[in-house]
C-alpha cells in the first residue's frame, strides 16, 4: 500500500536558518556591548538595518550549512568515488569484509573464487599445531587434464592468504567413490514415473554428497553479509559447509527412497559400490582419498518401476533429461555472479554555486551609499568618507562570510588523504561588493595572499592538519598518539605522510591484520611481507623492507673497532682512496659511532698547535677520534657535513627488523627417500627427481612405470653450456616423475638416451615383482633433529639491531616491542632479538639462502631440511642468551 504524502505545517529548522530567533539573540548581544552608545533598537534605526542584512546573510549560509554532506563532498565530481577514497570514506564490502581466518572462511573463499572446486576441506594436524592438509572435491563434470592444476591453484591462492604461524602440507584431489542403487518399487497409476526418478536421483545425489549454496545480499543478514572474506560469485552461509562425509548409512539411504510420497512399496534394495561389490553392512566407511557420489547410470540400470504390479518401462532419456534441468536449476542459482552495485550515495545535486558569495551591500537601501550605484556625485566629502567607513565597516564581516563559503566549498579538501595538501583553512575576497577597491590599501591579489596567510600560518597548519587526520584515524578506532610520540614531536610532516600513508591502505591492513608474507614469490618489496609488519613500519617510520645485507656491503663493515665508510674523500691520503676510516678501541664504538655521528655537536675542528694543521674529530662519548687533518677548514667542514648525512643514512638503512615464523621451519617430512630404477648390468640409470616419503616415491613409480612407456613424457632440459638432462614428466599434471642419472652433451644425445629407457621400462613390466625389484627405495638422514614441537607452534622471532641511534633508545624500543605485541594476534609468543651487527650478519647470511630456496616451486625436501636446521639452532642459540640475559637482569 503506497503512503499518503502530506505537507509539514510546522517545518523545523535549524538555529542557523531562523531569522526571528538570530534577531533576537542579534539585538540582545548589541545591547549587552553596547547599551551606553546605541540606545535605540527600533526598526527604523540604520543599526537595526545592519543587523537585518547581517542575519539574512546568516540564515543562507545555514541553508547552504545544512545540504547532506554527501552533496557538499561530492558535487561537481565526475568521479566521486575518488573523493571517498580521498577522504577515507570506504563503502561497507571494502571496511567491513576481512581476510579468511577461521578454517570456514577458507572454505568459503576457495569454493566461491576456484570455480572447478565443489567442495573443499581442511584437517588440522595434531603437530605442530597450525598445519592443515587439503582435501578438495571437484566438479563432477570437470576433465581430467584440469583435475591436476586444480591442487596448484589451492597452493597459490592459499599463500596469498595465508596467515601468521599457520601453513598447509598435503594438497589431495579426492577421487569420485561411486554408489549405485539397485531396487524395486511399487508406484500409483497416476505417477509421472521419469520426473520421479529424476527427483529421486536429484536427492540421493545430494544426500551422499551435500553441494554448497550460494545466496544473493537478500537472503542474508547484514551480520552475515560481512562477516569473512568479501565474496565474488555469492554469498555462502557457514551453516551449508557440510563435513566431509566419512561413512554412508544404508538405511538412511533406503528412507530416503520410502519417503517419497509417490512411492506405494519398496520391494527390494541394495546398495552397489565402487566396482559394482553389494554393501553387506549397514554402514559403509568411504576411503580418506575419495567422496562419495552416486552413480546416475548404474542406479537408472538397476531400478525396476510396477505399477498396479506390471513394470514399467521408463524412458532413461526423458529421465536424464529431467535429472540435468533440476542440477541446472540449482547450479543457476548457486552460480550468481556477486557484483556490488555503485551505491546511490554518489548521486548528489548540482551546487555549482555553492561558494559563491553575494555581497549583502548590494541590498543596502540607496541612501546607505553602499550599494552599486555609491554616493551621489554631488555628495559632500564627508558624506562619501562615512560611507566608505561604513563599507570597511561591513568587509569585516563579509571576508567572514565568504571564507565560511569557501571552507564549504572545499569540505572535500579539508579531510582530504593527499599528502600535497598545503593548507586547511579556504578563504575567498568577497568580490561582490560594490567598489572593493576603495577601501583596499592594497591589490586584490596582494590583499588575497595576505588574508590566505592570516588563515594557514605554517606554525598552525601542521597542528590542525595532524588534528584532521586524528579525527579520521580515530573512526577505524586507532589510536593516534604513537604519532605524537617522542618519534615525531619535531617532525610533523613526517607524521602527516605517514598518517596519510596508513589510513590510503587501512582497508587492506585491517582486512589482512592477521596475513603472513607470501613464500611463493620474491621475499623482497613493500607488499610481500606480513601485513602487522607493513603498519608497525608506517607507525614507526621503519622501512619495510629492511635487510642489513643490502644496507652495508660486506666489505664495508668487517672489524669490531673499525669502520670504513665509503663515498668520502680520504682527507689524511691526499683524496686517494675515497674512504674515511674511524678507529677506536671501545667494545661499543659502533653503537656510539650511530648514536654521536649524527649530532653536529659531536664534531670538533681542533689544532694541537699554531704549526699543525687542523682536524676533525668526533666525540664518542668519553672518547675522542680524530676523523681526518687538511689544511683547508672548508673541505673538514665539508667533511663534518657528509659524514653526518652519511650515517643519518646508515641508520635510517638500518632501522628495520626480521620476522620470522617458527612454523615455517618444521622439517617436511621425518623420513626423505630417493629412488633408484637399476638396468640389467646393475647400474644406475634412472633416479627420482625429487626426495619424498616412501609412500610418495612408491605412488610416483607406478605413475613412471604406467606413463613412462611413451616417448611423450620425455623432455629436456638445459642446465648450462653442453650440459643437459632428461626428465620423465606427467603430460597432464607435468610433475616430475623421474630423472636420468647422467647428464649429456647435446640435446639429440639426451633423447636418444630416452629411447632406451622407454623401451627397458616395457621390457620390466611383465609383472609388478619384476618392476619393483630394479628399484630401490634409499632412506636418507634426516637433519632435523629432536625439536620440540612446542618451538614451532605459534612463536614468531623478532630481531632487530641494537647498534641504530633509535633503537638504543629505550623509550623507542619500549614502544617498538609494545606495538609488535598490539598489532599481533593474541595467541602468538613473540621472541625479541636485539642484534649486534655481527649477529645480525649471522642471521641473515643465513635467512637469506633459505628465503631463496623456499619460495621454489620444485624443492628437495632434505636440503629445504637443512636450511630450517640451520635457522633453528641460530634462533634457538639466541633464545638461550637473551633468556640468560633477562635472568640476569631481574636479579640485579
Amino acid at each position: 500500500m503506497q503512503e499518503p504524502v502530506t505537507l509539514e505545517k510546522k517545518l523545523k529548522y535549524s538555529e542557523s536558518m531562523d531569522f526571528g530567533k538570530l534577531m533576537r539573540e542579534g539585538l540582545d548581544l548589541a545591547q549587552q556591548l553596547s547599551g551606553k552608545i546605541w540606545t535605540d533598537f527600533n526598526a527604523h534605526d540604520p543599526g537595526y538595518t545592519i543587523l537585518e542584512q547581517l542575519v539574512y546573510a546568516l540564515t543562507d549560509l545555514g541553508y547552504r550549512t545544512s545540504f547532506d554532506v554527501g552533496d557538499l563532498l561530492f558535487f561537481g565530481e565526475d568521479r566521486p568515488e575518488n573523493i571517498a577514497r580521498e577522504n577515507a570514506l570506504f563503502d561497507a564490502q571494502t571496511i567491513l569484509t576481512t581476510g579468511p581466518v577461521t578454517v570456514e572462511d577458507y572454505r568459503k573463499m576457495f569454493i566461491d573464487r576456484i570455480p572447478e572446486i565443489s567442495n573443499i576441506w581442511f584437517e588440522p594436524r595434531k603437530k605442530p599445531a597450525g598445519t592443515y592438509d587439503i582435501f578438495i572435491q571437484t566438479r563432477r563434470n570437470l576433465f581430467e587434464n584440469r583435475k591436476g592444476k586444480v591442487a596448484e591453484k589451492v597452493r597459490k591462492l592459499y599463500m596469498r592468504n595465508r596467515n601468521l604461524c599457520e601453513d598447509i602440507g598435503t594438497v589431495t584431489v579426492l577421487k569420485e567413490y561411486p554408489v549405485g542403487i539397485e531396487a524395486e518399487i511399487e508406484v500409483g497409476s497416476w505417477v509421472n514415473v521419469e520426473m520421479l526418478l529424476a527427483k529421486l536421483l536429484f536427492e540421493l545425489e545430494d544426500f551422499l554428497n551435500p553441494g554448497v549454496e550460494f545466496h544473493t545480499l537478500d537472503d542474508l543478514s547484514r551480520k552475515e553479509a560481512f562477516d569473512g572474506p568479501k565474496p565474488v560469485h555469492g554469498f555462502i552461509r557457514s551453516r551449508d559447509l557440510h563435513e566431509k562425509s566419512a561413512l554412508i548409512n544404508i538405511p538412511a539411504l533406503e528412507q530416503k527412497l520410502l519417503s517419497q510420497e509417490d512411492i506405494r512399496s519398496l520391494r527390494k534394495f541394495e546398495v552397489l559400490l565402487d566396482q559394482y561389490e553389494r554393501a553387506k553392512d549397514k554402514v559403509v566407511k568411504v576411503p580418506s582419498d575419495s567422496f562419495s557420489a552416486l552413480d546416475v547410470d548404474l542406479t537408472l540400470s538397476r531400478i525396476k518401476v510396477y505399477s498396479e504390479g506390471v513394470r514399467y518401462p521408463v524412458d532413461i532419456g526423458a529421465t536424464k533429461r529431467s535429472f540435468r534441468l533440476m542440477k541446472a536449476q540449482k547450479q543457476k542459482a548457486f552460480e550468481i555472479r556477486r557484483v556490488f552495485e555503485k551505491n546511490d550515495k554518489f548521486k548528489t545535486k548540482n551546487l555549482d554555486g555553492l561558494q559563491r558569495y553575494d555581497s549583502i551591500q548590494n541590498l543596502f537601501p540607496q541612501i546607505y551609499g553602499v550599494g552599486p550605484e555609491g554616493v551621489p556625485g554631488k555628495a559632500s566629502a564627508d558624506r562619501k568618507s562615512r560611507a566608505a567607513q561604513l563599507k570597511a565597516y561591513l568587509y569585516f564581516f563579509e571576508q567572514l562570510m565568504a571564507n565560511h563559503l569557501a571552507q564549504l566549498a572545499n569540505l572535500k579538501h579539508f579531510f582530504s588523504l593527499n599528502e600535497n595538501l598545503k593548507k586547511t583553512y579556504f578563504t575567498q575576497l568577497p568580490e561582490s561588493i560594490p567598489d572593493l577597491d576603495v577601501v583596499l590599501k592594497s591589490g586584490l591579489k596582494e590583499i588575497s595572499r595576505k588574508v590566505e596567510d592570516t588563515a594557514n600560518p605554517e606554525e598552525s597548519f601542521y597542528d590542525r592538519r595532524n588534528r584532521a587526520l586524528d579525527h579520521l584515524l580515530a573512526r577505524f578506532g586507532e589510536d593516534s598518539r604513537t604519532f605524537s610520540s617522542v618519534l615525531y614531536k619535531d617532525k610533523p610532516e613526517t607524521a602527516i605522510r605517514r598518517k596519510s600513508e596508513l589510513l590510503k591502505i587501512y582497508p587492506e591492513l585491517s582486512k589482512y591484520r592477521s596475513r603472513a608474507y607470501n613464500y611463493g614469490l620474491e621475499p623482497t618489496g613493500k607488499h610481500n611481507v606480513p601485513d602487522f609488519k607493513r603498519k608497525v613500519c608506517l607507525l614507526l617510520d621503519l622501512d619495510p623492507e629492511y635487510r642489513t645485507l643490502h644496507a652495508f656491503e660486506k666489505e664495508d663493515v668487517v672489524r669490531e673497532h673499525l669502520l670504513r665508510i665509503p663515498g668520502f674523500d680520504h682527507i689524511p691520503n691526499s683524496f686517494g682512496d675515497n674512504s674515511v676510516t674511524i678507529v677506536s678501541e671501545r667494545p661499543d664504538f659502533l653503537r656510539r659511532l650511530f648514536r654521536s655521528a649524527v649530532l653536529k655537536k659531536n664534531f670538533k675542528l681542533l689544532r694541537d698547535g699554531e704549526e699543525s694543521q687542523p682536524s676533525l674529530h668526533l666525540v664518542l662519548g668519553d672518547e675522542i677520534t680524530q676523523v681526518a687533518s687538511s689544511d683547508s677548514l672548508d673541505d673538514l667542514r665539508d667533511l663534518k657535513r657528509k659524514l653526518i648525512k652519511n650515517f643519518e643514512g646508515l641508520n635510517r638503512f638500518c632501522d628495520g627488523f626480521h620476522v620470522i615464523e617458527h612454523i615455517l621451519l618444521r622439517p617436511s617430512h621425518m623420513d626423505q627417500y630417493h629412488f633408484r630404477l637399476y638396468d640389467d648390468r646393475g647400474e644406475v640409470f634412472l633416479v627420482s627427481p625429487v626426495a619424498d616419503s616412501l609412500d610418495a616415491q612408491r605412488a610416483r613409480v607406478f605413475e613412471l612405470l604406467r606413463k613412462g612407456v611413451s616417448m611423450d613424457c620425455f623432455v629436456t632440459n638445459q642446465e648450462a653450456i653442453d650440459e643437459w638432462e632428461l626428465l620423465i614428466v606427467d603430460p597432464l599434471s607435468h610433475a616430475r616423475l623421474g630423472k636420468a642419472s647422467g647428464s649429456y652433451l647435446t640435446e639429440a644425445e639426451a633423447m636418444a638416451e630416452a629411447t632406451d629407457i622407454s623401451e627397458y621400462l616395457k621390457s620390466i613390466q611383465l609383472t609388478e615383482a619384476l618392476a619393483l625389484s630394479k628399484f630401490e627405495f634409499v632412506r636418507l638422514q634426516n637433519v632435523a633433529k629432536e625439536v620440540s614441537s612446542d618451538f614451532y607452534e605459534s612463536r614468531i622471532s623478532v630481531a632487530y639491531p641494537n647498534w641504530t641511534r633509535r633503537f638504543q633508545d629505550t623509550e623507542f624500543e619500549r614502544l617498538f616491542r609494545s606495538i609488535i605485541l598490539k598489532h599481533m594476534p593474541a595467541y602468538i609468543t613473540v621472541d625479541f632479538f636485539p642484534l649486534s651487527l655481527r649477529n645480525m650478519t649471522r642471521l641473515e647470511a643465513t635467512l637469506e639462502p633459505w628465503l631463496e630456496y623456499k619460495k621454489q616451486t620444485e624443492k628437495d625436501p632434505f636440503k629445504m631440511d637443512e636450511l630450517s636446521f640451520q635457522l633453528i639452532e641460530l634462533l634457538r642459540e639466541f633464545q638461550i642468551y637473551y633468556r640468560e640475559l633477562e635472568k640476569e637482569n631481574r636479579t640485579d
